[in-house]
């Protein structure tokens, strides 16, 4: 039975769909790619988080159905609880709504009745339960740098944001689980994972053992041989001395890249965000983890058309992103959201100012980004090998600064996959460094 999963959105949504499609292929069913116009079914894993995140869903959908007319639809993820009605008016066949779509097996279960097979298609053996809780290791992987979440949910309530509404509270995987994750995709032969999870910082506050994500790097740096650990978004208020100290203290075995969202460089906006700290305190962490990691990528979301923003808010967040100096921004325009305090508020900034504070701090943004990869050129970096190019027999990865890098594919590709080599960058390409194995 062909199905495909077309996912939409962060990277705890990322790794879910890899749990989903390894345990899919495992029960039995084959995974292709939606455009081949033979599905039996589809699954859609969504995102909400702004206007434009619902628009994707709703236009992938239906290009779906367009092409694949016979195919059941099953759609899951955070555009579920507020387009319910939506969903069901366009016939999607299964609804599963957020907190329930990491039960694969009841998932899988669930797929196979509405094609008409029942749970016997579901191939007989233990339940594996909850994607926390598998410890089946990987099965059938689907990036090189392999994604492990460990922590869902949001309580913080942000102003503008609708995640706390459409992810909960925080559920933390116990830190068994997740060791005996990582021990499988180190066996399976990757050299780095990615610890995810929607507010990570906030891992273990659920949990008896409560030690936090600073304890669980240590279980996991003492526990596995993990060549590297790279730590995906996280808080500012999360950055705290003692998991910096951890990093300090392992700095061989953590990816020397943090991304830690700014949203905006006015004090006076991030109170009406509900962000909790200051642009000083927001400085004063990253130089903090800049002495412990030099040459550390600092990486970071901002906001920009947030309701009230004015020319002088708008030029302080300017101000503060040149001055912090990131090695790259993801900037994204304010999008109301239903259910959020930010949503009912009257001053709205209109979509053209929008679109050139957009523009004007994107340039910025790759100014420093420029500017951050040219002081990289010369140096030796650790990349994670990704990807081939057939056509021109370039490969290209991922440093541990979170570069992009390509060489030339002198040894067999898939043999490298996955692992973690020295490159030497010696000039910019493409949209990152070109590099040789150094001399």
């Amino acid at each position: 039975m062909r199905f495909s999963i077309n996912t939409l959105g962060c990277r705890s949504n990322l790794c879910e769909s890899d749990e989903i499609s390894s345990e899919l292929e495992r029960s039995g069913f084959q995974k292709v790619d939606y455009r081949d116009g033979k599905l039996h079914f589809c699954i859609i894993n969504t995102c909400t988080i702004t206007s434009e995140a619902d628009r994707k869903v709703r236009q992938l959908l239906r290009r779906i159905k367009k092409t694949n007319q016979n195919a059941k639809m099953v759609v899951t993820g955070c555009f579920v609880r507020q387009n319910r009605s939506f969903l069901e008016d366009n016939e999607v066949d299964l609804i599963i709504d957020n907190e329930k779509k990491d039960d694969i097996y009841s998932m899988a279960s669930e797929i196979a009745k509405i094609m008409g097979d029942g749970p016997a298609a579901v191939r007989a053996r233990q339940k594996p339960g909850s994607i926390y809780n598998n410890s089946f290791g990987p099965r059938i992987r689907y990036h090189s740098r392999p994604m492990v979440k460990i922590q869902d949910g949001c309580e913080q309530h942000c102003s503008y944001c609708i995640i706390p509404i459409t992810r909960g509270k925080y559920r933390s995987v116990d830190s068994g689980s997740v060791i005996n994750k990582v021990r499988g995709l180190e066996k399976a032969g990757f050299d780095e994972i990615v610890l995810t999870g929607i507010n990570i910082g906030k891992y273990g506050l659920d949990l008896e053992e409560r030690h936090g994500l600073p304890g669980l790097v240590e279980k996991l740096v003492d526990k596995t041989n993990i060549k590297r650990i790279r730590i995906s978004s996280i808080e500012v208020n999360e950055v705290d001395d003692r998991l910096l100290s951890v990093l300090s203290d392992n700095r061989e075995r953590f990816a020397r890249h943090l991304h830690i969202p700014l949203q905006s460089g006015s004090d006076s906006i991030l109170k009406s965000m509900r962000r909790p700290y200051s642009g000083q305190f927001f400085m004063e962490k990253i130089s903090k983890a800049r002495e412990v990691f030099p040459d550390i990528a600092i990486t970071t979301d901002v906001m920009v058309g947030f309701p009230g923003e004015t020319d002088e808010d708008f030029n302080k967040s300017l101000g503060f992103v040149e001055e912090a100096g990131f090695a790259r921004l993801h900037v994204f325009k304010f999008s109301s959201r239903p259910g959020t305090a930010a949503g009912k508020m009257n001053n709205k900034i209109g979509s053209f100012i929008k679109n050139e504070r957009s523009r004007l701090i994107r340039e910025l943004g790759m100014e420093l980004r420029n500017k951050y990869m040219e002081h990289n050129i010369g140096r030796n970096l650790d990349v994670v090998v990704e990807k081939i190019d057939g056509e021109d027999g370039l490969v290209s990865g991922i440093s541990g600064n979170y570069i992009k890098v390509y060489f030339r594919n002198v040894i067999d590709y898939s043999k490298l996959r996955g692992k973690i080599i020295k490159l030497k960058a010696e000039k910019k390409f493409r949209d990152g460094l070109f590099a040789a194995a150094p001399g």
